[in-house]
């Protein structure tokens, strides 16, 4: 069996944990996504299949493969209303199944860096007892970082308003640092509430905000840049998923292949994120414990 890891680690050791883990279990983790989401592509290919979309190819056959791409292309800005319908209520389901899936996958890292063989099954049942507390605080924590993309965008349309009465060099200088200030801004401050759902799952604490200030003091710097390295990830693979699938056209297959690729980029997150958890939870633990034993007074051997 193999023998937990149960040590604080560097940046880098992080993210080869994560994909060793996703290596090792991959299975387990694509089921837990694929038995939550099952009933939701369901739903979303009678909707299409209703509305009268072909299942494998969207478009004309006979315009060939790069007309067939273009087509496609051109196609993001004329949705209908079919389809925006459809894609609201799979965002809107999907809402409720992000919380089980990700409660279920960050069971199954903790059963994977102790060293056990976690099944699918098992860490879906595992978190239905902590759901709606887990729901309730990713509901609360979107609102927040609404409110706060919010404030960004109301300081960024303020100082447009100067950089267009001002010299263009200044108005420049000005807006690229009023970006970079509220990416940074923004992301640190949502990386310190970043590790609410694990808090929610096992400290039985709602919305867990607190205990995630906790867990990233010190770290924040460093998990920001696990969470930017693993989105560029993500995109990479997502991009590199779309270019094959952009030959089905706007079909039903290529409505479902789509979200699959989303399993599949979510586990990359999912994982690395519950490894920074861990790895939090054990820093933090060990500070805790060293901070106790601070506390007593020491003596000099005679």
């Amino acid at each position: 069996m193999q023998q937990p890891d149960q040590r604080p680690l560097g940046f880098g050791e992080i993210l080869d944990q994560t994909f060793r883990i996703i290596k090792s279990h991959f299975k387990t983790l694509f089921l837990i996504s694929l038995f939550v989401m099952t009933p939701i592509l369901v739903i979303q290919a009678l909707i299409l299949a209703l509305s009268g979309r072909d299942f494998i190819f969207g478009g004309d056959l006979g315009t060939g493969a790069f007309n067939q791409i273009i087509n496609n292309i051109d196609s993001l800005g004329t949705t209908s209303v079919v389809t925006d319908i459809t894609d609201g209520i799979v965002g809107l389901l999907t809402i409720f199944a992000v919380p089980l899936i990700s409660g279920a996958i960050i069971l199954t890292v903790k059963s994977a860096r102790a060293g056990g063989k976690p099944l699918a099954n098992d860490m879906i049942r595992g978190t239905l007892s902590r759901y709606w507390p887990m729901l309730g605080s990713s509901v609360l924590i979107a609102l927040i970082a609404f409110g706060l993309y919010f404030i960004c965008l109301l300081a960024f349309i303020f100082f447009l308003t100067i950089v267009i009465f001002s010299e263009l060099f200044f108005g420049i200088v000005l807006v690229i640092l009023l970006f970079v200030a509220a990416f940074l801004g923004l992301g640190l401050l949502l990386t310190r509430f970043s590790l609410y759902l694990p808090a929610v799952l096992f400290a039985e604490v709602a919305p867990g905000l607190g205990k995630s200030w906790r867990l990233t003091r010190k770290q924040t710097w460093k998990f920001f840049g696990i969470y930017i390295v693993l989105g560029i990830i993500a995109s990479v693979i997502t991009f590199i998923i779309a270019i094959p699938v952009a030959f089905l056209g706007d079909s039903i297959l290529y409505h479902i292949l789509t979200n699959i690729s989303s399993f599949i980029t979510g586990i990359i997150f999912m994982v690395g994120y519950a490894v920074i958890y861990f790895d939090a939870s054990l820093r933090q633990d060990g500070s805790d414990v060293q901070a106790i034993l601070d506390q007593y007074p020491t003596t000099e051997p005679s």
